[in-house]
């Protein structure tokens, strides 16, 4: 249970606490989002009983998910074992890769990571293992291959479900055997060279397309590391957040600006900026989290508050998070606009923050069937019936951010979009 003091206001994804608020098994388990003082967020949710933190090995965040990689990386990092490294597109597989190099034996020694999604299947080979001169059209002298660079250390081999079968073939002798045979050569050499690898693709399921050889999946798999999405670790979302802001804030020259800020009433980056960023799924994860505070800080060089530029705007509201508190799960059956009572129509905008698409998606409705049952309501204030003072106010505090500003006068962003362009407003 939640319980709200009167002189400390909470809110629950934006929907204030009024006395208390009681909260369901589910909830703590997907966390949600406490707001305190329209100034503080916090996540809220239930731990298991953890152990004592293992070393960071340079990877951001303290979830408990976070932490049973880094100990998965300790327990292998001094075996030698190939290791497998699964997760989703953006996860962290490269850093997992890296980690595990810096905190084994061989850490001295050269890291050598080889996309082969970025290789051409008919040059795979000669990439990888070398070639000698003459061994086909255009080897005009030797060449040493990745497992050659990384001999007495590690290569690291991404995207590995893209290499060619018949370099499997090769892989496969080479990890049975700790030899190449360079392209055109007549024999083998000895190479001592860690193999780790990774992939977002089922490895099973292409050994059943027989696009990918089952004994070489045994192989790679000496030991597995499975790494969760960002969205099932937001504990780490406000310090990976924090970690690539100072990033890229000392790359614009403004990291000092915003620093300076720290400790002001209206803080450089608004708790509704953090807001949008936590209820968001991150389908790209960590890669795409850093992509967008990247665009956030360019966007926002040199300013005394940061905004969302239109375009994360969209991005933000078109892959909420489908299930919180705050953003209960959407209905998988449609309904009729009229089996919507006014009492949920006005409850799910607010949970939603007046996301028309997010809203309809809930409700089970079309977004046309929304906008209708909103202009049709005699609970919902209209765009039209707000004085020009207050939008003009609205829209300075909110710097031109059309969502923030539908949420906090509670109105639909299209009928407040209209009302800008008729008060020559813009939006940022």
């Amino acid at each position: 249970m939640i319980r709200s003091a009167d002189s400390v206001p909470l809110a629950i994804g934006g929907v204030a606490v009024a006395h208390e608020t009681r909260l369901s098994a589910g909830d703590l388990q997907r966390g949600i989002a406490l707001e305190v003082a329209q100034r503080v967020l916090l996540l809220v949710h239930r731990r298991p009983a953890r152990r004592p933190s293992p070393p960071e090995l340079r990877l951001v965040g303290e979830s408990v998910e976070l932490d049973e990689i880094r100990r998965q990386i300790l327990q292998v990092a001094d075996l030698g074992v190939p290791t497998l490294i699964l997760g989703e597109t953006g996860t962290g597989k490269e850093l997992v890769a890296e980690a595990i190099h810096n905190a084994s034996r061989r850490s001295s020694l050269p890291f050598v990571s080889v996309n082969m999604a970025a290789i051409a299947p008919t040059v795979a080979a000669s990439e990888l293992f070398g070639h000698r001169r003459g061994a086909f059209t255009g080897a005009v002298g030797d060449r040493v291959g990745f497992f050659q660079q990384a001999h007495g250390g590690t290569i690291f081999l991404d995207e590995v479900g893209e290499m060619p079968v018949d370099v499997q073939v090769m892989l496969l002798r080479t990890l049975e055997s700790a030899t190449i045979q360079p392209v055109g050569a007549p024999s083998t050499q000895p190479i001592d060279a860690r193999v780790l690898s990774a992939t977002d693709s089922d490895l099973s399921k292409l050994v059943a397309e027989q696009r990918f050889r089952p004994a070489l999946l045994h192989r790679l798999s000496g030991f597995e590391i499975s790494l969760p999405p960002l969205r099932n670790r937001r504990d780490d979302l406000g310090r990976l957040l924090s970690h690539f802001l100072q990033k890229e804030l000392a790359g614009t020259g403004d990291w000092d600006l915003v620093e300076s800020r720290m400790k002001d009433a209206r803080p450089w980056i608004s708790l509704d900026v953090v807001r949008s960023f936590f209820d968001y799924e991150w389908p790209g994860n960590v890669r795409q989290l850093r992509n967008l505070v990247r665009q956030l800080a360019i966007a926002n060089r040199g300013a005394d508050t940061a905004t969302l530029p239109a375009a994360i705007q969209r991005t933000l509201s078109e892959g909420l998070l489908e299930a919180s508190p705050s953003r209960p799960a959407a209905r998988t059956e449609r309904r009729k606009p009229s089996d919507v009572e006014g009492e949920e129509l006005i409850s799910a905008l607010k949970a939603h923050r007046f996301n028309i698409h997010a809203t309809a998606e809930f409700l089970g409705i079309t977004r046309p069937s929304l906008y209708m049952l909103i202009e049709k309501s005699d609970h919902l204030r209209k765009a039209s019936d707000i004085s020009a003072v207050e939008i003009r106010l609205a829209h300075a505090e909110a710097n031109g951010n059309l969502n923030l500003m539908a949420e906090r006068l509670e109105v639909s962003p299209r009928g407040l979009r209209l009302r800008l362009g008729s008060l020559g407003l813009t939006e940022s």
